[in-house]
Order: C-alpha cells, then structure tokens, then sequence
C-alpha cells in the first residue's frame, strides 16, 4: 500500500519498503515478481514446463526470495518453470 511517511514525507510502497525512515527496499522487483506467480501456484497440481507429462508436484513453501520447495523433493525451484499439470 503506498503510504507518505511523516517524518521525512517520501511515498512508499509499504509492500516492498521498511516502514521507518529512510525507506531502504527489502525485496528486488524481480524477488517480488517471482513470490507473485509463486503464490498463484499455491494447492494446484504443477508440472515442470519442459515435461508436460511428466510428474505432478506441488509448491510446499515459497522462500523470502520466491524460491519454492515441492512436497517430497529437496532444494528450491524458480516458479517459473511449471505450468499446471493436466
């Protein structure tokens, strides 16, 4: 939510910013772009994009990056690359 601080009265995004003076940013555009589509993958059946037939996974967490982890598989995964499982 954008919001004007009253101390120094600079506009912020609080999504992206600190709250208290200064606004230093805590999240890239390109983390906070990867945590959107990460959060629409949330309870729906994915598959890895370059296999379509291949073994459905769903997200299990999503990192401060938007880095996700799959129930049963190890390490992180960039959202990107699944689509919904057919």
């Amino acid at each position: 939510m954008l919001r004007d601080c009253q101390q120094c009265r600079k506009r912020y995004d609080d999504a992206e910013c600190y709250t208290f003076c200064p606004h230093a940013r805590f999240i890239t555009a390109e983390d906070r772009g990867r945590k959107d589509l990460a959060f629409t993958l949330i309870g729906k059946p994915l598959c890895f994009a370059h296999q379509p037939n291949g073994e459905k996974v769903f997200v299990e967490s999503i990192g401060h990056d938007g880095m996700v982890t799959l129930k049963g598989w190890t390490g992180e995964f960039a959202p990107h690359l699944f689509v919904l499982a057919a």
